[in-house]
């Protein structure tokens, strides 16, 4: 299957292929993607690689989180790249509470383009990263998925992202 998910216009639209990745039905209209990269899988969640600060990462994707997760436990050359905004108490599972600064990551790659304010909190995914069976570095959410539309293509093992384009007036 491909998945196209458009939260900015309440949509999920689901997409047949054939053993190729391709769409098997040709009328329907085709992903103009301005980001393509590879996706990983691992225990049915989907991970994708960003750069931050130089250094390359693996974030899960989950539609569910309000915000974009960073590790505190991330490098310093990572954390160093993140604008501080404020600090607050996160509420979550396992642990009762825990400190969390929010920021936005100034240095957020994709492939080759950099995806511009990206809000995110900083906290640490240990617990999180135990439940999956996998270390992660962070977390997509809501605040990534308003960036476009974005195409996952389960069988070419990619993720697609067209941003939606901004108006000058």
């Amino acid at each position: 299957m491909e998945i196209v998910i458009d939260v900015n216009h309440n949509e999920l639209r689901l997409y047949r292929l054939g053993k190729n990745g391709i769409r098997i039905n040709t009328a329907d209209r085709e992903f103009k993607a301005d980001i393509t990269q590879k996706i990983q899988i691992y225990q049915d969640i989907v991970f994708v690689n960003p750069r931050i600060g130089g250094k390359l990462l693996s974030f899960c994707l989950d539609t569910g989180a309000e915000s974009n997760v960073l590790n505190s436990a991330s490098p310093k050359k990572v954390i160093s790249t993140v604008s501080i905004t404020r600090r607050s108490g996160l509420v979550g599972a396992g642990r009762p509470q825990a400190e969390a600064l929010y920021g936005s990551l100034n240095d957020f790659m994709l492939g080759d383009q950099q995806i511009p304010q990206m809000q995110a909190i900083i906290t640490n995914l240990e617990d999180m990263s135990a439940a999956y069976g996998f270390t992660i570095d962070g977390m997509l959410g809501f605040d990534f998925f308003e960036k476009g539309e974005i195409c996952i293509n389960l069988v070419k093992q990619e993720i697609k992202i067209c941003f939606h384009k901004t108006q000058k007036s």
